[in-house]
């Protein structure tokens, strides 16, 4: 036990002295280990106290505010008195405590109390830079010289790091990892994005336990006892209860209505008033009475939120947590109107970021980040508090700029970065055929990284599973469907009895939790696959975060779109379980283990398996699995057509008949070659879909009669009808509210990657209450939903909308002539583009198709029309290059056209400059085009007008010009458009103006043509000089004509000129010269102002240190110091000890006055009396009584 006692601080020893002194008097026994312990547990429950345990003495309190407080005069005087004071436990709390017997002062650490300076302390550099920072301002230390007393900015002893050599403390140091962490948090904003309903989110989403208590209620006047379980929530303002447990406690309450108000709106709702309720702890048998409740549907709190045992098992700090579980689920809230069930009784503090554990009335609850779990289910709140779901604003970005502006990622090639470089290098050196399929490793960040056992996610995350499965039988057969699916496969094989043995020594062990996914255009409960959550972290760290990504090995979206359409047979085929067919070496699949219950039967104990190829949820998966297709293509080369291996690497498109026959027999086996087995076909053609087995083709024509008309598939996203053999929408309306998140919901529906109906008015709309700056959730204004409403209604007309998949018509002969036409328009509402390929045969027969369009909504901020016309000609250039790199055709040079004459002048005008905007765009048109390829045609010709002004859908279907193009490019190039004459009008406020600022010197100046009248500067001053005397002279002799002189008889100076005559000659004519040159200067110089920062002076010279310099004359100057010295406030004087007495009764020390006299009656006598007024020194408390005499 001495042992023990010895490490206890010194206060504590001394209550042990005196509980083991009362046991041996008290109870004639000596003390024992296990009195040791009650003791210690108490004191630790006293100092963890949530309402008294961190309270401090006030007068050390008192004492460092104070000290922060002083002045440097007053704290060097108090540090001299310290200086003689002995050195006491109470003085080791100080940073500096010097030592009159010591030579220099003996330096304490604020952080540790240990015998070195705080700089030196290895405790607090292993605490992250925010939490040093916080440290020292919650000290009030000095971040320069880590001492008390002032701050940074006045700092006269700064530190040198012994790391940078830079003036700061070496524990300040930012070390090249936390920058990178800082930078990172600062580039990667977050966005918040709040879910309505229940719905399943991407891997690795964070998840924060909830104050979730069991609890037992009943109704007051009765005895049927209820168990459910509580939120406890501090941010409402009420308590609430669902309507199902209020069935169940066989209640009803009375209707009304209650204003809810959460962060983005308030709604009036109905509900019910559920009265004479009692509420108590599961274990409990004292019931206390809960205030009124209103019933809502649900609590928005998942049931996955409530913690277990199991949950807290990683924290050992929480192991005296109980957490009993019921079969229930969460039917109460419980606002800050009952108090007595939200007070801490007793606290477990957080430790290493973790959950923190109170004690209430109802019993243990647990709060914080706890885990990170594979499905997150985040609920839209109902009372004063948010669930959230976070998302890297980042990467969102990235992807909605990519769809927004594909042709931007033409400009410039960029290379990969060396994350990329490090993936290729991984897997070029792991790739290798075996057993028929491509074996690729794992491409870690760090080949040597050792992992933690977070066995303990995936088993929560399975009882989790297990819980869903006992709700949803349909759910649980098709996911035990799809798991044996994959194990009969040999996708995953179990995992031994040794190798499970052998998890916890192994450091390359990682257990993935894995949910189902379903398919958006199914009922919820139809299971499409199983992910994998490789982004699910346990204590910080993550597969996928160790896993290089890897660059975008796949062709683009619209280059295969537009590929697909260029010959008159198309065909599709997915690759079976593409990622599934890439295979792991043996020591990478013990990092993708998870746990199954053999069977699917969740009776059973679960068992551990692994998986032994890629999978959906790894971050590399994509990039690996296409990369291993590719190499399959170039293994093959030599071994097939050129047209076959082409396919592979561009994209899986479309030939003449007999050629698609061909290409999809030898796509078939090439792909064979490397495991990856084409199923899912899907033709336009009769002939080919005859030609694929039967199990081998789409679910939608597995069965069907071929006289009957072929079916309507997805390209890609987009609808393509097999029958007409062209791309359409299929219009699906559901239920929004007319807000901004409704509206944007359903413009995003419509997806329209080539822009064939990009003339629709919706954006404009979106853009207009952006305008407005309306919120997410507000009503649209009852104009805008008119204009909405109109808009919608006639949306679902464009089901009957088509557009030709092939470029080419029937019957068309082989064209000997392709070119690109690109129509630009802007208007005040927007820009667009809209572009053509112009096909000429032998016959001289002219085809125009339509290829891409785009349409944009002007900027918020205000951009003139000719501005707007010269950036859809940008936008055209663009779509030109990103055309002529995608269509695999001969192509003759493109044709631009335009409108605008201003964008003509501009494009063709050689000498003129232009401001930034123009030439900006001016300089993109013409490095990508050339001057003889741009045409004017008129707006009635122009189809990109519709573009850029919005029709309504009935306009838009009636015109047929935007999908065949202007009728002129079907005549010949001599009856196209003329441009008119083109001259740059004077004055076009886009060019720049030449300034020219001209001097002009006056030729009667008498002083300039003395000055140039001489070419020797000696001569010069010999001039100036006898001008100055007879200056002198004259005026001498005026002054004596007025009688200034008096008596003086002071006579010209005749005598030749001195040395002293010449030097003041100089300076008046340097004086001359500044004041000619630098007039403004010399004038504010001759008030005592500045000279302005914009003088010509302030360019051409720069004096270094300049302003120190100046700082040091002026301290010197006693009569500055006396007229800019701060004005004086004179100190309070310390207050008296009996008004800082702690502790004492009220009025134990007061100050007196009196009030009077006042003439009263006292009987027939007057006599005086005087009021007496007692105030408290302590609590200024005020007594008023009545005295006879002031003595």
């Amino acid at each position: 036990m001495k042992a023990i006692l010895a490490k206890l601080p010194y206060r504590i020893k001394e209550k042990w002295r005196v509980k083991a002194c009362d046991l041996q008097e008290g109870d004639g026994r000596r003390v024992t280990f296990a009195d040791l312990v009650q003791f210690i547990d108490k004191q630790s429950r006293i100092l963890s106290h949530p309402v008294f345990g961190n309270l401090k003495d006030t007068s050390i309190t008192a004492r460092g505010s104070s000290i922060q407080a002083m002045p440097h005069s007053m704290l060097d005087r108090e540090r001299r008195i310290k200086s003689v004071s002995p050195v006491t436990n109470e003085t080791r709390n100080e940073s500096v405590v010097p030592s009159s017997s010591s030579k220099a002062p003996y330096k304490y650490c604020l952080f540790c109390n240990g015998a070195h300076s705080l700089d030196s302390c290895y405790l607090i550099n292993k605490k992250s830079h925010q939490d040093k920072l916080e440290f020292l301002k919650r000290k009030g230390v000095c971040f320069g010289c880590l001492e008390t007393g002032h701050i940074s900015k006045g700092c006269q002893k700064r530190l040198t790091c012994k790391v940078c050599s830079l003036k700061h403390p070496t524990t300040l140091h930012i070390t090249n990892r936390e920058a990178n962490t800082y930078k990172e948090k600062t580039i990667t904003s977050a966005l918040v994005e709040i879910e309505n309903g229940w719905n399943d989110i991407g891997a690795g989403a964070s998840e924060s336990i909830m104050p979730v208590v069991p609890v037992k209620i009943k109704n007051k006047k009765g005895n049927n006892v209820i168990e459910t379980y509580a939120f406890l929530d501090p941010g409402s303002t009420d308590t609430f209860c669902t309507e199902a447990l209020l069935q169940q406690l066989q209640m009803t309450g009375r209707t009304t209505d209650i204003l809810l108000r959460t962060m983005n709106k308030q709604q009036v709702v109905k509900t019910s008033v559920a009265c004479s309720l009692e509420i108590s702890g599961l274990e409990s048998v004292k019931f206390f009475e809960l205030p009124d409740a209103y019933t809502q549907k649900e609590i928005p709190v998942k049931k996955e939120s409530i913690p277990s045992e199991m949950d807290v098992e990683q924290w050992s700090y929480l192991r005296e947590v109980k957490l009993p579980q019921i079969d229930a689920d969460i039917g109460l809230l419980i606002g800050s109107n009952l108090p007595k069930a939200l007070e801490p009784l007793m606290v477990i503090s957080s430790q290493d970021n973790g959950p923190y554990a109170i004690k209430t009335a109802l019993g243990w609850t647990v709060n914080g980040p706890l885990r990170k779990t594979s499905v997150s289910k985040v609920g839209q709140p109902i009372v004063m508090a948010h669930r959230i779901s976070v998302v890297r604003m980042e990467e969102f970005m990235q992807q909605q700029i990519k769809y927004d502006f594909p042709e931007r990622q033409y400009e410039e090639h960029l290379e990969m970065s060396q994350e990329n470089h490090m993936f290729m290098e991984r897997v070029s050196n792991s790739v290798k055929l075996v057993d028929g399929h491509y074996r690729i490793g794992l491409p870690l960040r760090n080949g040597d990284i050792e992992f933690q056992n977070n066995r303990s996610v995936a088993v929560q995350t399975a009882l989790i599973l297990k819980r869903k499965f006992s709700k949803n039988h349909k759910f649980h057969e098709e996911y035990k469907t799809f798991m044996a699916n994959m194990f009969n496969k040999g996708f995953a094989v179990p995992v031994s009895p040794e190798e499970t043995a052998k998890a916890s020594q192994i450091k390359r062990v990682w257990y993935i939790p894995h949910h189902g996914v379903y398919h958006p255009k199914k009922l919820k409960g139809v299971v499409k696959g199983v992910v994998f959550d490789c982004g699910a972290t346990y204590r910080g760290a993550s597969l996928n975060a160790e896993l290089l990504q890897g660059p975008d090995l796949t062709s683009s979206l619209i280059g295969i779109l537009t590929r697909f359409r260029q010959k008159p047979v198309a065909f599709m085929a997915d690759i079976e379980a593409m990622f599934h067919q890439i295979k792991l070496p043996s020591e990478d699949a013990d990092l993708l283990r998870f746990l199954w219950w053999p069977d699917g039967n969740v009776e059973k104990e679960l068992e551990e398996y692994k998986m032994v190829v890629h999978i959906f949820g790894a971050t590399s998966s994509p990039s690996c699995a296409n990369f291993a297709l590719q190499q399959c293509a170039r293994d093959n080369i030599g071994k097939f057509k050129t047209e076959t291996i082409t396919t592979v690497l561009r994209n899986f498109y479309l030939m003449d008949e007999e050629e698609a026959l061909t290409l999809a027999k030898d796509l078939k086996k090439l792909c064979a070659t490397g495991g990856f087995k084409l199923n899912k076909w899907v033709s336009n053609s009769r002939a080919l879909i005859l030609s694929i087995a039967e199990e081998d083709r789409a679910k939608e024509i597995k069965d069907l009669d071929f006289e009957d008309v072929l079916p309507v598939e997805r390209a890609l996203g987009v609808q393509w009808c097999l029958e007409t053999d062209s791309f359409g929408f299929k219009i699906q309306l559901p239920e929004k509210p007319l807000t901004r998140r409704g509206i944007l919901s359903l413009v995003s529906s419509v997806y329209d990657p080539l822009g064939m109906v990009a003339i629709l008015p919706a954006r404009q709309i979106l853009q207009e209450l952006c305008r407005l700056k309306l919120g997410w959730d507000e009503k649209i204004p009852e104009n805008l939903e008119q204009i909405w409403s109109n808009w919608l209604r006639d949306l679902s007309l464009l089901s009957n909308y088509k557009v030709r998949r092939c470029l080419k018509p029937d019957g068309f002969a082989h064209p000997v002539s392709s070119q690109l036409h690109h129509f630009a328009d802007a208007s005040e509402n927007g820009y667009g583009t809209v572009s053509y390929l112009r096909m000429m045969n032998q016959y001289h027969q002219v085809h125009c198709a339509f290829l891409i369009g785009k349409a944009r909504v002007v900027p918020l901020k205000p951009v003139t029309i000719p501005r707007l016309e010269l950036t859809a000609a940008a936008v055209a250039v663009r779509m030109d290059r990103m055309m002529r790199e995608e269509i695999e055709l001969p192509l003759e040079p493109s044709v631009f056209w335009t409108d605008s004459t201003s964008v003509l002048k501009y494009i063709k005008n050689d000498t003129s400059r232009f401001h930034t905007f123009v030439a900006n765009r001016v300089a993109t048109i013409r490095a990508a085009s050339q001057l003889e390829q741009w045409r004017y045609t008129n707006s009635s010709l122009n189809p990109a007008d519709c573009a850029s002004r919005g029709v309504s859908v009935h306009t838009f279907l009636k015109t047929e010009t935007w999908i065949s193009g202007p009728e002129f490019l079907r005549q010949d190039e001599s009856d196209w458009p003329k441009a008119p004459v083109l001259t740059l009008a004077v004055g076009d406020p886009e060019v720049k103006v030449l300034a020219v600022n001209v001097t002009a010197i006056e030729g009667n100046d008498s002083i300039n043509r003395i000055i140039l009248r001489y070419s020797k500067w000696h001569h010069l001053k010999r001039a100036v000089a006898w001008i100055l005397r007879i200056k002198a002279a004259l005026r001498m002799a005026v002054a004596k004509k007025k009688g200034l002189l008096g008596n003086k008889k002071d006579k010209p100076n005749t005598q030749s000129l001195s040395v002293e005559n010449l030097q003041e000659a100089e300076v008046a004519i340097l004086q001359f010269c500044q004041q000619t040159c630098f007039t403004d200067e010399m004038t504010a110089l001759s008030k005592g102002n500045v000279v302005k920062g914009s003088s010509h002076l302030r360019k051409l010279y720069w004096i270094p240190g300049a302003i120190s310099a100046i700082r040091k004359v002026l301290t010197k100057c006693v009569s500055w110091r006396k007229t800019s010295a701060i004005k004086g406030e004179q100190f309070m004087a310390d207050l008296p000890k009996e008004r800082v007495t702690p502790d004492d009764p009220p009025f134990t020390n007061v100050g007196l006055d009196f009030f009077g006299p006042f003439k009263v009656k006292h009987g027939r006598a007057t006599v005086k009396r005087y009021g007496v007024v007692f105030t408290c020194l302590n609590i200024r408390a005020i007594h008023i009584g009545c005295t006879n005499s002031k003595h």
